[in-house]
């Protein structure tokens, strides 16, 4: 998927890749550039690239390399990313995460979550569930990415709260109880999504590199990841 591309071409071939972006209007700019961001943090964190990463961080607040090459230990230990199939459904799930945050597009295809924009992941995993087609990268991918993908999105967890210890130790049994069939690769997986979706969080402010994760914000979020992979 990615192997010899530069940056620049990755990031030109994800219009045609990823035809849901075309999805984002000028009301959901925000919304696009830190898709576009998750993207390229996936980009970055599977050709191992972190200058590319950190390029634009503020110089007090880099990520280490020795975070780095926690998150890349941690990556090669539990993700899969090296067979196509895998990276695809990741890179599709990043493409796709956002959608539901599109008030239009919830009206049009999920009518009764028109009002209920924190319902958005809920709201698009119905639409993923009910019609796929509209979602054509969604579609293509196989059952079992399918499933892990829509399973993700039920889940009722917000990573921010869990940081804070907002959220109480049954709620993480629940998510784990929801991901349970997707075995060790599939929770992985649900982690690496939170990650890189982070790690774009601030595409709309830069897409050179990510201006989110730095060294300050990666030592909150490691403990939190830790807790989640017990």
């Amino acid at each position: 998927v990615m192997n010899g591309i530069g940056e620049k071409r990755f990031k030109t071939m994800l219009p045609k890749s990823f035809p849901e972006l075309a999805y984002f209007g000028s009301s959901h700019a925000k919304q696009h550039d830190q898709t576009y961001g998750a993207l390229l943090s996936v980009y970055w964190l599977v050709n191992d690239q972190h200058e590319a990463f950190t390029r634009e961080q503020d110089q007090n607040d880099v990520l280490s390399k020795q975070s780095w090459a926690w998150i890349q230990d941690w990556m090669s230990e539990h993700l899969r990313l090296q067979f196509e199939e895998v990276l695809d459904s990741t890179m599709v799930f990043m493409a796709i995460h956002a959608l539901g945050k599109i008030r239009q597009f919830r009206e049009e295809v999920a009518p009764r979550y028109a009002n209920s924009p924190e319902l958005h992941d809920v709201a698009l995993a119905s639409i993923l569930e009910e019609t796929p087609e509209i979602v054509p990268s969604f579609n293509r991918l196989s059952a079992k990415y399918k499933s892990l993908i829509i399973d993700s999105l039920c889940v009722d967890f917000q990573f921010s709260q869990f940081l804070q210890a907002e959220i109480v130790p049954s709620n993480l049994v629940v998510v784990k109880e929801k991901l349970q069939q997707h075995g060790e690769e599939g929770y992985s997986l649900f982690c690496f999504r939170i990650f890189a979706q982070m790690s774009g969080k601030l595409g709309d402010k830069s897409l050179h590199g990510s201006l989110f994760m730095t060294e300050s914000q990666f030592q909150k979020f490691r403990p939190g990841q830790e807790a989640l992979m017990q």
